[in-house]
């Protein structure tokens, strides 16, 4: 698909504000804690995701680590993490 200038991209992810998640400064690593405020999840929630395999990631010593790229190929097959036009 061709982009136009000035005119937003439709099929990208946003966030819950309406912007393209690509937009906003992630980390190239994120905690748990990170990514319930992302997805706008719990905590708990978000252990539970990353536990079953729901959420790409990485348990490392008490910590879950996800990827921004594994984390931004999450949202964009997640059709419930998607806003079409807030």
């Amino acid at each position: 698909m061709q982009r136009t200038w000035g005119m937003p991209n439709t099929n990208a992810p946003t966030s819950g504000r309406g912007r393209p998640v690509e937009s906003i400064y992630l980390p190239d690593i994120l905690v748990a804690e990170e990514l319930s405020g992302i997805l706008r999840m719990t905590p708990a929630g978000v252990r539970a995701a990353l536990r079953s395999g729901r959420i790409p990631g990485r348990r490392v010593g008490r910590r879950w680590l996800v990827s921004r790229s594994a984390l931004l190929a999450h949202i964009a097959r997640t059709p419930s993490l998607r806003q079409v036009n807030p």
